[in-house]
């Protein structure tokens, strides 16, 4: 239902109020949409798979203008083991010194 997006980065308070003296982004949704959108994706990767379905629907009545935006969206969470960047970090390579602890007892870092 997205029509445009309009970003103004300089202030607008004169505009906007107090809150805008750092720019505004405007999110221009669609007018007077007629009609059925109907929209859909899979992702399937081995971490984590995700789906989304959406759609929008549209109509003129005598005295205004009905339209309606829904989507779903899930994704399944992945743990920090299963990404390969993330294994390496927490094998030894931490930011965080404390937690570069290697026990040698039990072969864990």
């Amino acid at each position: 239902m997205i029509e445009s997006v309009e970003v103004l980065k300089d202030g607008a308070s004169a505009t906007y109020g107090s809150d805008a003296v750092g720019g505004v982004v405007n999110i221009i949704t669609r007018k007077n949409f007629e009609g059925l959108e109907i929209g859909g994706e899979y992702r399937d990767n081995e971490v984590n798979p995700a789906q989304s379905l959406n759609f929008a629907i549209g109509k003129s009545l005598d005295k205004g203008h009905f339209s309606m935006f829904v989507n779903y969206y899930e994704q399944d969470g992945g743990a920090r083991g299963e990404y390969d960047w993330l294994v390496k970090r927490s094998k030894g390579d931490s930011f965080i010194a404390s937690e570069n602890q290697y026990d040698s007892s039990t072969g864990a870092w």
